[in-house]
């Protein structure tokens, strides 16, 4: 055991070295964050400096909210060095408002003590429309003439006015969502990215006839551990690099507002990626074991290709609709279960015995493959020529084939 983890760890250290010489690597890492970086921060720097402008309806009696509504926005702007511009309508029912919001025509109205809204009401929006319902009270009272001792307590520290979502959001997930969703595309192309590299070091190895040297002295399935490891080691150091660099950036920038629990959502994005990147190694493993050629690779890897592919466009209509039934069947299925499982799981439609159920299937499936490809590799490594049929790499090193001169 001990000289098989020395051989492993011999291997996967050879790989991460030869991968960190190779300039289109570093060129290509540096390529990808500067991108995220830039997707990340960009919407916070682009953040527009000039007046915001809020559609208000007011129905009925509350168009007398239109003057303090003005007066109220001056004050905030004044206070907190801001441009706020309000485009106050008037609607005559509580149903034509409601209708003006659903469409959009209007960001909220008012009606009598209650806002309506479709989603949420702008925190900057919120304080005017508070402030307003304050002045408008203490202005009705003294018109009256019913400004006593009781009256002037309650308009000076009024009930607040009632909020009536039409489709209340939940901002906390909504925010979860989206950013496992673009850990999700990150964690697809690292998988296929990395699966690749493992794929081309396989052949480069066979073609270069290194391969010999290595399985003189180590067993094969060492040295297929040792190249899955070490490219995985890497393909997970580059991803924790992104997600950390991007997560700041867009905190540091106001882009995005980190929302509970985006920590476990990120330690999931990694879990699955040792996951994906386990099952879909071996699999890009067997794949460049079948050829000794480079011109010969895309042949064997186009299924995998398409599979992988597939396997994120399930992922995709999980984001649409994670608890749909081909959202929840992606997350079973193992091929797609790393890119889609990370996004129900940020929803919050998938209980964690469902997430624990998936692992565990994927896990199992990965195992499988490890398998697979331990058997395949030893088979087909040192067997050089045409390509070789499954079955025959199948059979081990031992079984006959073509051999190039």
């Amino acid at each position: 055991m001990r000289d098989t983890l020395s051989d492993i760890g011999l291997i996967m250290r050879r790989e991460i070295m030869v991968r960190l010489r190779q300039r289109g690597f570093i060129i290509s890492f540096l390529i990808v964050l500067a991108a995220i970086l830039l997707g990340a921060g960009l919407p916070g720097l682009l953040r527009s400096d000039g007046p915001t402008t809020y559609e208000v309806g007011l129905v009925g009696g509350s168009g007398a909210l239109a003057a303090p509504l003005r007066a109220a926005a001056q004050a905030a702007d004044a206070a907190a060095d801001t441009k706020t511009k309000l485009d106050i309508s008037t609607f005559p029912t509580v149903a034509s408002a409601r209708a003006a919001v659903r469409k959009g025509t209007v960001r909220v109205a008012v009606a009598g003590d209650e806002v309506i809204v479709k989603k949420e009401v702008p925190v900057r929006l919120s304080a005017v429309l508070a402030a307003a319902a304050q002045s408008a009270r203490i202005q009705a009272a003294v018109t009256d003439g019913s400004l006593r001792a009781s009256v002037a307590a309650r308009v000076t520290d009024p009930t607040p006015l009632r909020v009536a979502a039409i489709d209340p959001p939940d901002s906390g997930r909504d925010r979860r969502l989206g950013l496992t969703y673009a850990a999700t595309v990150i964690l697809y192309a690292q998988i296929m990215g990395f699966g690749v590299w493992v794929a081309n070091g396989v052949v480069e190895e066979k073609s270069s006839r290194v391969i010999e040297v290595l399985l003189s002295k180590v067993p094969p399935t060492s040295v297929l551990a040792g190249k899955i490891a070490g490219i995985g080691l890497l393909g997970l150091a580059q991803l924790v690099a992104y997600l950390v660099a991007g997560l700041t950036v867009a905190h540091l920038t106001g882009s995005v507002e980190l929302p509970a629990g985006w920590l476990n959502a990120a330690g999931g994005v990694v879990l699955w990626f040792l996951l994906g990147f386990l099952f879909y190694s071996c699999a890009f493993a067997v794949a460049g074991s079948l050829v000794s050629r480079q011109e010969e690779l895309q042949n064997t890897l186009g299924p995998l290709t398409f599979l992988l592919m597939g396997s994120f466009f399930l992922a995709v209509a999980a984001f649409g609709s994670p608890g749909g039934a081909l959202a929840t069947f992606g997350s079973f299925f193992p091929p797609s279960a790393p890119l889609v499982m990370p996004l129900r799981a940020a929803a919050g439609v998938a209980p964690a015995w469902q997430v624990a159920v998936s692992v565990l299937v994927t896990l199992v499936a990965a195992l499988a493959m490890v398998r697979v490809a331990a058997r395949v590799y030893a088979g087909g490594a040192l067997r050089f020529g045409p390509k070789l049929k499954l079955r025959e790499a199948w059979g081990g090193p031992d079984a006959p084939t073509t051999l190039a001169d």
